[in-house]
């Protein structure tokens, strides 16, 4: 019995000296396959988690509202505006070919500059007369409307028979035309002249 248990005591000494018999720390094992010590808390490793957030672009449609006034003029305004541009249109060609013809010096013989003049001023009085017609003033300025537009007219005539006879050579129709084409102009004067009171503005430019 002593020689069996003095035999376990001397196996026991032979395994220690071929295995390491040291304790191995807590916690820590060996990894048979590899020889690798691993610690037993887990090691875990934790990866940011990146979030990209896109900003929110919110495009507001502005819209602009332009309110347009209108301003509606009242009748005497609205006819002074349309007097206005009739004398505008008219006037300067009137001017030039009044002053070739009121400035002749041989009506007898006039030049061919002076026919063409008193065939300009034809044209244009017949036109004046004739938008002037068109214009439609407020009842209170009728009466002087009336009497201008008359006196236009007159003088229209005038200047009519002033180129047809100054164009076909006619020199005593040519003096008589002239005269009468300078008196319906001085009769024409009083109702311009009432008017332009009326207006605020001259009718001769």
């Amino acid at each position: 019995m002593l020689l069996l248990m003095l035999l376990l005591a001397l196996l026991c000494v032979g395994g220690c000296a071929d295995l390491s018999c040291s304790p191995q720390p807590v916690g820590e094992t060996e990894d048979v396959a590899t020889g690798t010590e691993s610690t037993g808390a887990s090691a875990s490793t934790t990866r940011p988690s990146t979030a990209t957030t896109e900003p929110s672009t919110t495009t507001t449609n502005s819209t602009t509202t332009t309110s347009s006034t209108t301003t509606t003029l009242g009748p005497m305004d609205a006819y002074r505006a349309e007097m206005r541009a009739w004398r505008d249109e008219y006037s300067p060609r009137l001017s030039g070919s009044y002053t070739a013809i009121s400035t002749m010096r041989d009506p007898m013989h006039p030049s061919a500059t002076e026919i063409q003049a008193a065939a300009d001023l034809d044209r244009v009085l017949s036109a004046m007369a004739s938008e002037l017609e068109g214009i439609k003033p407020p009842a209170h300025v009728s009466s002087t409307h009336a009497e201008y537009l008359a006196s236009m007219e007159e003088m229209a005539e005038g200047a009519h028979d002033l180129s047809e006879a100054m164009k076909n050579g006619k020199a005593f129709r040519t003096v008589s035309a002239m005269t009468a084409f300078a008196v319906s102009w001085e009769k024409g004067e009083p109702a311009r002249t009432a008017l332009e009171s009326t207006l605020g503005f001259s009718l001769s430019g």
